[in-house]
């Protein structure tokens, strides 16, 4: 009986092993988390990476059926009619409706809040049936990427940032998502577009353009 109770107390651990097991599990939890925090980061931007070459496929698509690419809103980048734009309108009674019915504004407040004249990809009365048909370029948008400024509709990556520095990123409040923002004709791309998101992680911006590298480190 003796002899097993100090088997027993030789299978134990000393109070300076478990000491040691815990401060082993500590500096590997500080070496692993801030790799975690990393491949997670890197994920998310490949992640807005795919959704800003969909964009770029649309908007490809768009300049190839009007031969043009949507306007722009000259005086702000993230709040522009792209989602309008590429997913096609209706104008009834006065206000441009989704093909989708999923939101409906009046015309006069569109024009306003874009700084555009109108709707290209809209139904145009008077016009061919194919020719006056307007056409949904982003068939497999999903809803988490459609944000709101206000009552309108724009266009957002799926990914989001708590990070204090992302509100100075969306030039101040009112916006749901982080925005696509797009400049036609584009100052990078002169002959065709800008098109880019900006977010921020760790106080550092990273932003996802159609030029020079795709995932850039702004700060």
């Amino acid at each position: 009986m003796k002899h097993s109770f100090q088997s027993l107390r030789r299978t134990g651990f000393t109070l300076i092993e478990i000491i040691t097991v815990i401060a082993a599990v500590a500096i590997l939890a500080g070496i692993s988390l801030p790799v975690i925090k990393q491949t997670i980061r890197y994920r998310e931007l490949n992640v807005t990476r795919s959704e800003v070459d969909q964009i770029r496929t649309a908007l490809e698509n768009y300049h190839g059926r009007y031969s043009a690419y949507p306007p722009s809103n000259p005086g702000s980048p993230a709040l522009n009619p792209l989602y309008y734009e590429l997913t096609g309108v209706t104008n009834q009674a006065g206000s441009f409706r989704t093909l989708d019915s999923a939101s409906a504004v009046p015309a006069t407040n569109y024009t306003r809040i874009f700084n555009v004249n109108g709707v290209v990809n809209c139904s145009k009365s008077g016009a061919a049936a194919e020719s006056g048909r307007p056409q949904n370029f982003l068939l497999a948008l999903k809803s988490n990427r459609i944000g709101t400024y206000n009552s309108f509709n724009i266009l957002v990556t799926s990914i989001t940032s708590s990070d204090p520095g992302q509100l100075t990123v969306l030039e101040g409040q009112g916006y749901s998502g982080i925005p696509v923002c797009y400049v036609c004709p584009g100052v990078n791309n002169p002959g065709a577009y800008d098109l880019w998101v900006d977010i921020v992680f760790g106080g550092r911006t990273y932003r996802i353009a159609n030029w020079g590298q795709p995932i850039q480190i702004l700060n």
